[in-house]
C-alpha cells in the first residue's frame, strides 16, 4: 500500500491537536520560588519536588505559632546531594541573610529543628548541589505546640560548699522544646537569680552570700519556649572556713618506737591536695628520705605516716604534711612540719630497801641505761632540787640518802642522743 504524503497545511493543525490532548492529562504543580518570600507550604506540611541541575534553590514559607517547635526532615532520591536551611522572620534573601539553623551533610537526608517563643513567618530553603540534573525530594515540616513547663527530676549538691562556688547537678526534662535555661537562687540572699544556659545533666554553679551554716537553694529550669518549671528546693551547708590542724602526734619531739607513727588531726574531714601516698615527706639529719606508708582515718580527719622499716635510735627526722582541702574546697596551703628525734624508751623505779631503814633505797633502771648517770632529787618548797648523782654501774643498785623523814625523793634521767628521758615516781622517806 502506498502512503499518502500530507501537506504542511494539514500536518500543523494535527500536531497542535495532539499536543493539546496530551497536555490535558499532565499533572499540574503550583509555581515554586527560588527566593524569599517563597511558596507557602500546604497545610499538611509535606511537599514533593525536585532540585538540582539548573535549579539551585527552592524556598517555602511557613507560619509558626507562639510557643512551638518546628521540626523539618528532607529526604532526596538516591544520589541526591541536598542542603536544608531555615531563615527567620525579616529575612529578604537567602543570598544575604544568615540562617537560623542548617543541615548540609553529604547526601540527600537532612533534618533541623527550631524553637519559637513568639509567632513568626519563617522560610525553608532546599538547596540542590547536583549539577548534572534535578533530583526529586520529599520535605516534611511538623509543628509541635509546647504548653507544658519542664520537670526537674533531681537536683543534688555536695553536703558542704563554698559560697563562691555553689554547684548543683540537675536533671530536668521537656519532651518537646527541651531545656535551655536554669537558675539557682539563694533564698537567704534576697532577689532572684539570672537565667543561664542549661548544659544537660552537667553541674551548674552560682555564687551565694557569704556566711557559714545551712543554706536553702531554689532550682528552676526553663524550656525552649520560655516556660519555667516548678521550684525545686534543696539544702546545703555553706563553709568558707579553712580547715584547722588541732593536734599532732607524738605530742612531744620524741619518737619512742622503732616503727612509731607520726600523725596529724584536723577539725573537719580533709583530703590531701597531692595523692595521699605522696602527702607526707620525711628526711633524717643526713638528708636521706625515710620511706613510709600514708593512711587516712575512717572519719577522714587524720593523716598518719608509718615508717616502712625500723628507724634506728639517734635519727633526727624532719616530717612535713603538704596542703589539705576540706569537703567544701577550702584549702590549707601549709599544714605542718615536725622535728622529731628517734630515741629508745628508758625506765626508772625506786623503792625502800628495808622496812627499818627507809633512807636506804633500791634503784632499778632499764638495761639500755647501763653506764648512764641519773640524778636523785628531793622535793623542796619551790619544786624538785638535786640531791645527788648516781652512776648506773648495774641495772639494780642501792644508795643511802641523807634526808629528813617525810621527805619526798625521786630519780630522773635527762636522756642522751639515743635514750629518752625518764623519771621514777616519788617515794616518801618515813
Amino acid at each position: 500500500m502506498k502512503l499518502r504524503r500530507l501537506s504542511r497545511a494539514r500536518v500543523l493543525p494535527l500536531l497542535m491537536a495532539v499536543l493539546l490532548a496530551c497536555a490535558s492529562y499532565a499533572p499540574v504543580r503550583a509555581a515554586e520560588n527560588s527566593e524569599i518570600p517563597g511558596t507557602p507550604l500546604p497545610p499538611s506540611g509535606q511537599i514533593t519536588s525536585a532540585v538540582g541541575g539548573s535549579i539551585f534553590d527552592l524556598v517555602y514559607a511557613i507560619d509558626m505559632p507562639a510557643a512551638s517547635v518546628l521540626a523539618i526532615s528532607l529526604r532526596g532520591e538516591p544520589g541526591a546531594e541536598l542542603g536544608l536551611y531555615l531563615y527567620g522572620e525579616g529575612s529578604t534573601s537567602i543570598l544575604t541573610a544568615l540562617p537560623l539553623t542548617s543541615s548540609a551533610k553529604p547526601g540527600g537526608v537532612q533534618s533541623v529543628s527550631v524553637r519559637f517563643i513568639r509567632a513568626s513567618r519563617v522560610y525553608i530553603n532546599v538547596n540542590g548541589r547536583n549539577s548534572n540534573r534535578a533530583y526529586s525530594f520529599t520535605l516534611l515540616a511538623s509543628i509541635l505546640r509546647d504548653e507544658t513547663p519542664p520537670i526537674i527530676i533531681s537536683a543534688v549538691s555536695n553536703s558542704r560548699l563554698q559560697s563562691s562556688r555553689v554547684c548543683v547537678a540537675v536533671r530536668s526534662t521537656d519532651p518537646i522544646s527541651g531545656i535551655t535555661g536554669i537558675k539557682l537562687t539563694d533564698e537567704r540572699g534576697g532577689g532572684d537569680a539570672d537565667w543561664v544556659s542549661f548544659s544537660g545533666s552537667a553541674v551548674h554553679c552560682t555564687v551565694v552570700a557569704a556566711g557559714d551554716g545551712p543554706r536553702a537553694l531554689t532550682v528552676r529550669t526553663r524550656n525552649g519556649v520560655n516556660l519555667a518549671s516548678a521550684a525545686y528546693r534543696l539544702t546545703t551547708i555553706i563553709d568558707d572556713t579553712v580547715p584547722e590542724l588541732i593536734s599532732s602526734s607524738p605530742t612531744g619531739d620524741l619518737l619512742l618506737a622503732a616503727r612509731g607513727a607520726i600523725s596529724w588531726r584536723f577539725d573537719s574531714a580533709i583530703t590531701t591536695i597531692v595523692p595521699l601516698g605522696s602527702a607526707v615527706n620525711v628526711f633524717n639529719q643526713a638528708g636521706r628520705v625515710i620511706n613510709g606508708t600514708v593512711t587516712r582515718s575512717a572519719d577522714r580527719r587524720s593523716v598518719t605516716w608509718t615508717p616502712s622499716t625500723n628507724i634506728p635510735a639517734g635519727n633526727v627526722l624532719l616530717a612535713s604534711l603538704g596542703a589539705v582541702r576540706d569537703s567544701a574546697g577550702n584549702t590549707l596551703d601549709f599544714t605542718d612540719t615536725r622535728l622529731i628525734t628517734r630515741k629508745n624508751v628508758t625506765s626508772l623505779r625506786i623503792s625502800p630497801l628495808s622496812a627499818t631503814n627507809k633512807s636506804r633505797i633500791r634503784i632499778s633502771a632499764s638495761a639500755n641505761m647501763l653506764g648512764e648517770s641519773i640524778l636523785i632529787e628531793v622535793k623542796r618548797n619551790r619544786g624538785w632540787a638535786p640531791l645527788r648523782p648516781v652512776a648506773l654501774t648495774a641495772t639494780t643498785l642501792s644508795v643511802t640518802l641523807n634526808v629528813d623523814a617525810g621527805s619526798a625523793v625521786r630519780a630522773t634521767f635527762t636522756g642522751s642522743d639515743r635514750l629518752a628521758p625518764s623519771a621514777s615516781t616519788k617515794l616518801v622517806i618515813k
